[in-house]
């Protein structure tokens, strides 16, 4: 099978003897040098897998002592987050009462600003501990069997409203400013934005909807059919205007479930998304390195242990003439 990367502008790599191996490009042939350098124990090509979609796919390089497969890519200014079937999504609308969003796992918001900042600074009484899976700007989730990188709307916590997009008189100091920028920057960095206009009250989603559409995102609504609400889908109708695509459903989750399917549709799984879980079942790590070793862009949402860098390798390895 021919897993040499494309090239920026369609040339073809050139193949290069190292090591009695005969790589597919000299991209990977500067990593293996690298890894030498490092003292990383490696294998090129070892071996190839049916994975579990029925595709073939044979990792560049295998890493024993960090039980991980390296993918190798060249930098072409691709996104290979988005190439690889994952998106970047805003997901604005009303939650609900504070009071149904009490539990992490009942709230689409994962990300909580209380978690980014030492909480007892404000409140020596704060009970909760600061979980470092929210010290992100986003965070990799599974939206009814879609995986996609959720960068907003952003939350606080209440001591007795459970959880929220603003603040009330049991936040903390501030936290309606953090929480505002922290969202206009999801809004920012999504590639996907999704508003649920179901409740005439969603003042913020309807701000939020204009500010995406003023930075030209592709936006999708989800609404009541007018039958069913017209009060809201009429005093909606105008931010719907902004969207490319309107969903229409009788509740909320159907509504979302609609939205999963077009998100599945658009970002069909490709080797990479199948292959990183199936190693990950396996307890298997799969990384992604973009460029060289000296310029290199790591996939850091791919499931993987840390390499260790050694920058003066990196130069050496870039820098390195190979006899072919």
């Amino acid at each position: 099978m021919n897993n040499t990367p494309a090239a920026p502008g369609g040339l073809t790599p050139i193949e290069t003897e190292y090591k009695g191996y005969l790589f597919r490009s000299r991209l990977e042939a500067r990593w293996a040098y690298y890894f030498d350098l490092c003292g990383i124990r490696w294998q090129y090509e070892v071996e190839g897998f049916m994975l579990s979609d029925g595709q073939r796919y044979l990792p560049d390089f295998w890493l024993p002592d960090f039980n991980q497969f390296v993918e190798v890519k060249p930098d072409s200014g691709e996104d290979y987050v988005n190439r690889i079937g994952r998106p970047s999504v805003y997901m604005a609308g009303k939650m609900g009462e504070p009071k149904d969003n009490k539990l992490p796992g009942e709230c689409w918001r994962p990300l909580n600003i209380d978690l980014n900042f030492n909480m007892r600074t404000y409140m020596p009484d704060w009970p909760y501990d600061v979980d470092p899976a929210y010290l992100s700007d986003s965070m990799r989730m599974s939206l009814l069997g879609v995986e996609i990188d959720y960068v907003g709307p952003w939350k606080g916590r209440g001591y007795d409203h459970g959880w929220q997009h603003g603040v009330t008189t049991c936040g903390w100091p501030e936290a309606n400013k953090y929480i505002y920028n922290k969202s206009l920057a999801g809004i920012e960095d999504c590639n996907e934005f999704f508003a649920l206009l179901t409740d005439k009250t969603a003042y913020g989603t309807l701000f939020e909807t204009g500010r995406a559409s003023a930075l030209g995102k592709n936006i999708v609504v989800g609404i009541r059919p007018v039958e069913e609400n017209a009060f809201a889908a009429d005093h909606n109708w105008f931010a719907a205007q902004s969207a490319s695509l309107v969903i229409e459903g009788a509740t909320d989750v159907e509504i979302v479930s609609k939205y999963a399917d077009y998100l599945r549709k658009k970002y069909p799984e490709t080797k990479y998304d199948v292959m990183m879980r199936d190693a990950a079942r396996e307890g298997v790590g799969f990384r992604i390195v973009i460029g060289d070793p000296r310029t290199m862009k790591v996939n850091t949402n791919l499931i993987c242990r840390e390499l260790p860098y050694n920058n003066a390798a990196a130069e050496a390895a870039r820098q390195y003439r190979f006899g072919r």
